[in-house]
Protein backbone atom coordinates (compact mmCIF):
# COMPACT_ATOMS: atom_id res chain seq x y z
CA UNK A 1 0.00 0.00 0.00
CA UNK A 2 1.48 3.22 -1.18
CA UNK A 3 -0.17 6.10 0.32
CA UNK A 4 -3.27 5.52 -0.35
CA UNK A 5 -3.05 3.22 -3.42
CA UNK A 6 -4.74 -0.05 -3.42
CA UNK A 7 -2.65 -2.65 -4.32
CA UNK A 8 -5.36 -5.53 -4.07
CA UNK A 9 -8.07 -3.98 -5.56
CA UNK A 10 -10.14 -7.18 -7.02
CA UNK A 11 -10.06 -8.92 -3.56
CA UNK A 12 -10.89 -5.67 -1.11
CA UNK A 13 -14.30 -5.30 0.99
CA UNK A 14 -15.16 -1.95 0.96
CA UNK A 15 -18.29 -1.53 3.82
CA UNK A 16 -20.99 1.05 3.42
CA UNK A 17 -21.80 2.11 6.32
CA UNK A 18 -18.50 1.87 7.34
CA UNK A 19 -17.69 -1.70 9.62
CA UNK A 20 -17.12 -0.36 13.39
CA UNK A 21 -13.64 -1.93 14.94
CA UNK A 22 -11.08 -0.80 18.03
CA UNK A 23 -7.33 0.03 18.04
CA UNK A 24 -5.71 -1.55 20.54
CA UNK A 25 -2.09 -0.49 21.49
CA UNK A 26 0.12 -3.71 21.82
CA UNK A 27 0.57 -2.97 25.23
CA UNK A 28 -2.97 -2.95 25.91
CA UNK A 29 -2.72 0.76 27.33
CA UNK A 30 -4.42 2.85 24.72
CA UNK A 31 -7.83 1.94 22.77
CA UNK A 32 -9.17 3.88 19.54
CA UNK A 33 -12.79 3.43 18.23
CA UNK A 34 -12.04 2.98 14.41
CA UNK A 35 -14.13 1.85 11.53
CA UNK A 36 -12.97 0.23 8.84
CA UNK A 37 -13.53 1.74 5.15
CA UNK A 38 -12.21 -1.26 2.85
CA UNK A 39 -10.15 -4.26 4.22
CA UNK A 40 -8.53 -7.29 2.11
CA UNK A 41 -6.02 -10.07 3.32
CA UNK A 42 -3.35 -7.68 3.94
CA UNK A 43 -4.30 -4.06 4.33
CA UNK A 44 -6.98 -1.71 5.42
CA UNK A 45 -7.99 1.47 5.37
CA UNK A 46 -9.55 3.08 8.41
CA UNK A 47 -11.10 6.08 9.51
CA UNK A 48 -9.84 6.94 13.28
CA UNK A 49 -11.62 8.74 15.47
CA UNK A 50 -8.58 10.24 17.60
CA UNK A 51 -4.75 10.43 17.31
CA UNK A 52 -2.92 7.62 16.05
CA UNK A 53 0.37 9.13 14.80
CA UNK A 54 2.38 7.77 17.47
CA UNK A 55 1.30 4.44 17.29
CA UNK A 56 3.29 2.62 14.55
CA UNK A 57 1.90 -1.02 15.42
CA UNK A 58 -0.96 -1.71 17.11
CA UNK A 59 -4.25 -4.31 17.13
CA UNK A 60 -6.86 -3.72 14.57
CA UNK A 61 -10.03 -5.81 17.13
CA UNK A 62 -12.61 -6.59 14.72
CA UNK A 63 -15.23 -8.42 17.05
CA UNK A 64 -16.49 -7.56 20.30
CA UNK A 65 -18.04 -10.65 21.21
CA UNK A 66 -16.83 -14.01 21.84
CA UNK A 67 -13.41 -14.83 21.25
CA UNK A 68 -12.28 -11.58 19.45
CA UNK A 69 -10.49 -11.50 16.00
CA UNK A 70 -7.94 -9.39 15.64
CA UNK A 71 -5.18 -8.58 13.23
CA UNK A 72 -1.45 -7.32 14.29
CA UNK A 73 -0.93 -4.23 12.06
CA UNK A 74 1.72 -1.45 11.10
CA UNK A 75 0.89 2.46 10.14
CA UNK A 76 1.90 2.48 6.57
CA UNK A 77 0.17 6.64 5.96
CA UNK A 78 -1.94 8.71 7.42
CA UNK A 79 -4.39 11.88 5.73
CA UNK A 80 -6.66 13.64 7.84
CA UNK A 81 -8.69 10.96 10.15
CA UNK A 82 -8.25 8.03 7.35
CA UNK A 83 -5.08 5.59 7.37
CA UNK A 84 -3.91 2.82 6.10
CA UNK A 85 -2.39 -0.37 7.46
CA UNK A 86 -1.14 -3.10 6.97
CA UNK A 87 -1.19 -6.65 8.52
CA UNK A 88 1.88 -8.00 9.83
CA UNK A 89 1.94 -11.97 9.96
CA UNK A 90 4.20 -15.03 11.27
CA UNK A 91 3.56 -16.99 8.23
CA UNK A 92 5.84 -19.88 9.37
CA UNK A 93 3.90 -20.29 13.16
CA UNK A 94 0.58 -19.96 11.37
CA UNK A 95 1.19 -22.44 9.06
CA UNK A 96 2.42 -24.66 11.55
CA UNK A 97 -0.78 -23.79 14.23
CA UNK A 98 1.87 -22.53 16.68
CA UNK A 99 -0.15 -19.09 18.46
CA UNK A 100 2.49 -16.79 18.65
CA UNK A 101 2.10 -15.00 21.82
CA UNK A 102 3.88 -11.54 20.47
CA UNK A 103 1.11 -11.68 17.61
CA UNK A 104 -1.97 -11.78 20.25
CA UNK A 105 -3.01 -8.73 22.09
CA UNK A 106 -2.98 -8.74 26.34
CA UNK A 107 -5.12 -11.29 27.80
CA UNK A 108 -6.25 -8.42 30.79
CA UNK A 109 -7.71 -5.82 28.40
CA UNK A 110 -10.80 -6.45 26.64
CA UNK A 111 -11.86 -3.34 24.93
CA UNK A 112 -15.37 -4.54 24.14
CA UNK A 113 -16.15 -6.53 27.26
CA UNK A 114 -19.37 -5.31 29.53
CA UNK A 115 -21.33 -5.66 32.67
CA UNK A 116 -24.41 -7.10 32.41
Amino acid sequence: MDDGEITDRSRRVQFEPSYPARILSIDGTRCLNCEIIDISQTEAQLSVQGTINELKEFFLVLSTVGKPAYRRCRLVWVRGDRIGVLFLFSPSKKRAGIEDAENSPPSSVDPGSREI
